[in-house]
């Protein structure tokens, strides 16, 4: 003897089945959608990093140039008598150096700690 109940049971049983399947596959997605933004965003930061570091350097090179042409107008001028245009020139050059340095070592942030990196698994 058969209940119709039974029956109706099994539909239900299989429609939340499919439900939890769906819902599954959508977390699964999501989650990968989450760990490929979070990949991005790293490769930025990368990126940003490289775009400081190199940044740095030029702003360092800037401040070696200005103290190197000021030494040797100086030191070419160090013979004889230096007119106060000259002289000037090269103070301006000393003064312009010592405030990129200042400016840069106010701006630049000390480095923070690097966070260890998770263990993600590469996505297919």
């Amino acid at each position: 003897m058969s209940f119709w109940w039974f029956g109706c049971r099994d539909k239900r049983l299989a429609g939340i089945e499919r439900n939890i399947k769906m819902t599954n596959e959508t977390v699964a997605s999501l989650v990968v959608a989450v760990l490929n933004t979070r990949r991005d965003i790293m490769a930025q930061i990368d990126d940003l990093k490289a775009a400081v570091a190199e940044n740095t350097s030029v702003v360092q090179s800037a401040v070696v140039l200005m103290d190197n042409i000021a030494a040797q107008l100086a030191a070419a001028l160090a013979g004889g008598n230096v007119s106060a245009d000259v002289q000037a020139v090269i103070d301006t050059i000393k003064a312009n150096s010592a405030a990129l340095a200042a400016d840069v070592a106010k701006n630049t942030p000390a480095a923070p700690e690097p966070a260890p990196a998770p263990d993600v698994p590469p996505t297919a």
